[in-house]
């Protein structure tokens, strides 16, 4: 952006249980497997963190985390990065519902369609980077996440 670099980390974080499994079969230790699934997790978040530490450019950190805030795999990420929802209008902006037929819309809850109950997506930034405004949008029957939008200025 103009005279500057600016990084962008495009951010899948691993899901914190595989569908395909499960973990009630005799030959599969549920601790184990758990355990696995978290260090694996929390190795990937630290190793965004640890490159962002070395990297001295402006940055945009925006993707699926597959973390909610109460689960505290963002700490890290928080310690050193700030959550563009600052910018929101929204006071509880959600992402993702999982198996919803692709719409988002807050119309009539009661007659039965699907609204996004969690957040999992998320976008934060570091170095001098303003988020003038984060938004969450439809997914036009694209995917089953809300698309983030984001406008920002670097300076």
């Amino acid at each position: 952006m103009g005279d500057s670099t600016v990084s962008v980390y495009n951010v899948h974080v691993t899901v914190p249980t595989a569908i395909d499994l499960s973990v009630l079969r005799p030959q599969v230790d549920p601790d184990a497997y758990f355990r696995r699934k978290f260090d694996w997790r929390q190795a990937e978040v630290q190793g965004l963190v640890d490159d962002l530490q070395a990297n001295p450019n402006p940055s945009i950190i925006s993707g699926d985390f597959n973390a909610t805030s109460s689960m505290g795999t963002l700490d890290p990420l928080r310690a050193v990065a700030e959550d563009a929802t600052t910018a929101s209008r929204h006071l509880l902006p959600m992402s993702w519902r999982c198996n919803a037929p692709m719409t988002f819309q807050w119309d009539n809850p009661l007659a039965g369609r699907p609204l996004p109950f969690w957040r999992i997506d998320w976008t934060f930034t570091a170095g001098p980077v303003r988020v003038h405004r984060y938004e969450l949008a439809s997914a036009e029957y694209l995917s089953d996440h809300r698309p983030q939008h984001l406008w920002f200025s670097v300076g």
